[in-house]
């Protein structure tokens, strides 16, 4: 596999036992551990973010969030 079919199946990777294949396929053709772990953290913050709503929402909250109102 290569490395940009494997950077694919990082995208589609949704549940822990996808991730963990998309992991392995990833690593076996030549992506780096950070980078991985890079992609997963961008991914899992754009859920969060949008499973907050529209986007208009989530740093409004933020925001909130910090300042206590």
């Amino acid at each position: 596999m290569d490395r940009k079919t494997a950077k694919e199946m990082l995208a589609r990777a949704a549940t822990f036992s996808e991730r963990v294949d998309a992991v392995k396929a990833a690593i076996d053709a030549g992506v780096s551990l950070a980078e991985v772990e890079e992609h997963f953290d961008w991914q899992d913050a754009n859920r969060k973010y949008h499973s907050h709503g529209s986007a208009s929402h989530g740093p409004s909250r933020q925001r909130s969030a910090i300042s206590g109102r």
